[in-house]
């Protein structure tokens, strides 16, 4: 003899007495897990920002000077938006690594000729690398997408993207880097799940399909 058959439906979506009503002539038990809800701050800009880019770019510097410790996740139309966004990003925190990197070695003396004379009349190494290879991660992407700039680990994110860099974005921080800058499509915003996300920039932007019946072809626009 075979052990009875037990069935479990699981689902966050679930309509209850459509399924209780297919199995009404078996016992059928509801458990129900309520989701968590965590206070969420929610803020605005008193006016609507032409350049997105520029003001999501803002935001994210912004957040990391200024914020708590905690992941970003920012959403952007499409892989165009977050490629040069990703690019911005990656500059203005080597600028400032740069600048304050000048500043400190200033203020140390570093730039006398006593202290170039004592390395041999050679160039001083700096004495910490601004970008740092993710080679220790698993993958080595030659694009140069996945770099830690001034320990900040910038990631991308889109449907296009090879699914062994997509995983950058889920793995933990990896050593040297203190905060992860995740840019991403909607893809992030019900398909998954990335773990360690304190602020979320959203620009309120996002491609649809349309169709033109002047031209009788379909296109994405933002």
């Amino acid at each position: 003899e075979l052990p009875p058959l037990k069935v479990v439906v699981m689902s966050a979506t679930l309509e209850e007495e459509t399924f209780q009503n297919f199995f009404q002539s078996v016992a059928t038990q509801m458990i129900k897990v309520p989701g968590r809800l965590f206070p969420v701050t929610t803020l605005y800009t008193k006016e609507a920002q032409d350049d997105y880019i520029d003001a999501a770019l803002s935001a994210a510097l912004q957040i990391h000077r200024d914020g708590e410790e905690g992941d970003i996740l920012i959403f952007l139309p499409g892989q165009e938006e977050i490629e040069d966004l990703a690019a911005l990003l990656r500059k203005h925190l080597d600028e400032e690594a740069n600048l304050a990197r000048t500043l400190t070695s200033g203020e140390n003396g570093t730039g006398d000729d006593d202290d170039d004379d004592s390395n041999g009349g050679g160039s001083q190494k700096p004495a910490v690398d601004i970008v740092q290879s993710l080679k220790g991660m698993g993958t080595n992407l030659n694009s140069g997408q996945n770099v830690i700039v001034n320990g900040v680990l910038v990631c991308v994110l889109y449907a296009a993207l090879p699914p062994e860099a997509q995983m950058f974005a889920f793995k933990p921080r990896p050593d040297g880097c203190t905060r992860k800058i995740i840019l991403s499509t909607n893809i992030a915003e019900t398909s998954v799940t990335v773990q360690g996300i304190r602020y979320v920039i959203d620009t309120g932007k996002q491609k649809v399909r349309e169709f033109s019946g002047s031209t009788g072809m379909e296109s994405l626009t933002v």
